[in-house]
């Protein structure tokens, strides 16, 4: 579980790049392989892992969403 979430520009960042997916936003939503909220949830997942000092390996996101599970 996330113990804090901030939306700031370090996130808006992130999330215009599309946080390690390989494409922006634009992409990412111009071909509906992630929407918005998925977005949210990897970037979330990243900036969690750099404030706890984890891989992305460590922490898993349970989904049953074929889009978000393929970059979990």
């Amino acid at each position: 579980m996330l113990d804090e979430v901030q939306w700031d520009g370090a996130f808006l960042k992130a999330f215009l790049k599309g946080d390690g997916t390989g494409a922006s936003w634009i992409d990412l939503a111009g071909s509906k392989t992630v929407g918005g909220g998925d977005l949210s949830i990897l970037v979330e997942r990243q900036r969690y892992c750099e404030r706890n000092g984890k891989s992305i390996c460590e922490v898993g996101i349970w989904t049953l969403d074929k889009g978000l599970a393929a970059f979990s």
